[in-house]
């Protein structure tokens, strides 16, 4: 007979859907600042929030007729991170990495 152990399975499931709940809010939140501040010729196309490996990952997702740049991409960078940095309060609970991406 194997003995499983409810109470940390219930702990470690709780927890994940602690985060999954927060990755949600997390994203929502961002794409209702981006929105608005990621204009014209770039458009918003996605916004993710999750564990890639050991890190956790923000991901933006833009585009533009004729495909993005490096140069954009850096310019959109600059241009999100002081908004994300303005967000309160903060719906990452943990360091996160900035992409902003195609």
């Amino acid at each position: 007979m194997v003995k499983t152990n409810r109470k940390g399975e219930a702990k470690t499931y709780l927890r994940l859907l602690s985060v999954r709940r927060c990755c949600l809010i997390a994203t929502i939140v961002v794409t209702e600042l981006l929105q608005p501040a990621i204009q014209d010729p770039f458009e918003l196309v996605d916004v993710e929030y999750g564990k890639m490996g050991g890190d956790f990952v923000l991901s933006i997702f833009v585009d533009k007729v004729g495909g993005i740049t490096l140069n954009d991409t850096a310019d959109l960078t600059e241009v999100i991170s002081p908004l994300l940095d303005q967000i309160q309060p903060d719906p990452f609970p943990e360091q996160y990495f900035l992409e902003v991406t195609s």
